[in-house]
């Protein structure tokens, strides 16, 4: 269903979303605190008793994913290392990896990573869990997004070297051009370089709990996105979604226009189609259906 989240707020900049990574599977460490998703793990199969369903659960999830990626600083998990896309996942993991690297265990000290504000760094003696402490922190090299809130972090170190990084930012909130959002979400990542992958633990309009990992989110143009996620439905299972959409604010946050591909297991699909902000169009095996958004939200 569609996210209790904030509707998308729209940052006017190309962003591009976890290259660190994205497995399409997702990922079965704890999710965001307070909301966790417990629903099926498989494969959905995709057919005519749940294509409406699946298409609800992927409207939301895309919802879901553009707010992820417009909430924390604009663009909470880019490649790693870029040099035109500093996001403040990069920017953290770098910290502590150079932390690791010169074996610094350091139990509080600020970390240099913003220009105004605060990060309290809070870790235990060896490095491998703690939490940072964000207060109006305007991230250095960001886009002028002020972000306060708390990440906590786990790690494995081996040696001198940072293998694995599992990263909660826990009621978060970001501020941009005078709109404020509030996001939950979990960063794993792993391998030499880390490659991460994010999911966030959502609830839906019916109170049904979601998951969606996020593989890339890109700001075509002004409120137009494309979205490539993995969608979890609690009772069917989860479907990969390859979605072109625009907001125009419409009621409950649902796009005006644009298209989602559903695909499941033995590459079973189904179509939508945003025909206006009243309704959307699911076709399945050549058979289209009309739904109203007032008869679902």
């Amino acid at each position: 269903m569609i996210s209790k989240i904030v509707a998308p707020i729209i940052i006017l900049s190309s962003l591009v979303l976890a290259s660190c990574g994205g497995s399409s599977g997702g990922s079965d460490s704890d999710a965001d605190e307070g909301i966790i998703y417990t629903g099926l793990k498989s494969p959905a199969t995709v057919d005519a008793g749940n294509a409406e369903a699946l298409a609800i659960a992927s409207t939301g999830g895309a919802n879901q994913a553009i707010a992820a990626d417009t909430a924390n600083n604009a663009n909470p998990i880019s490649p790693r290392g870029s040099v035109t896309n500093l996001d403040l996942v990069s920017i953290i993991a770098g910290q502590l990896e150079l932390m690791a690297a010169t074996e610094s265990r350091t139990a509080q000290q600020p970390l240099p990573i913003c220009d105004t504000g605060s990060a309290e760094l809070d870790q235990n003696t060896d490095g491998t869990e703690g939490t940072i402490l964000f207060t109006n922190c305007l991230v250095t090299g960001g886009n002028g997004a002020s972000v306060s809130g708390t990440v906590t972090f786990t790690a494995t170190i081996s040696g001198a070297t940072l293998t694995s990084l599992n990263m909660r930012f826990i009621s978060f909130r970001v501020t941009y051009q005078g709109e404020t959002q509030i996001i939950d979400m979990t960063v794993s990542c792993g391998g030499g370089p880390l490659v991460c992958t994010l999911f966030s633990d959502y609830a839906g309009v019916d109170g049904r709990v979601y998951r969606v990992v996020i593989t890339v989110v890109t700001n075509t143009a002004g409120t137009s996105f494309d979205v490539d996620a993995t969608v979890y439905d609690p009772d069917h299972g989860y479907v990969t979604i390859d979605a072109s959409v625009n907001y125009n604010n419409c009621p409950g946050g649902v796009p005006e226009t644009g298209n989602i591909t559903i695909t499941g297991d033995a590459a079973t699909t189904a179509s939508v189609v945003f025909n206006d902000c009243d309704g959307f169009t699911v076709t399945h095996m050549g058979v289209p259906t009309d739904y109203l958004w007032v008869n679902i939200l």
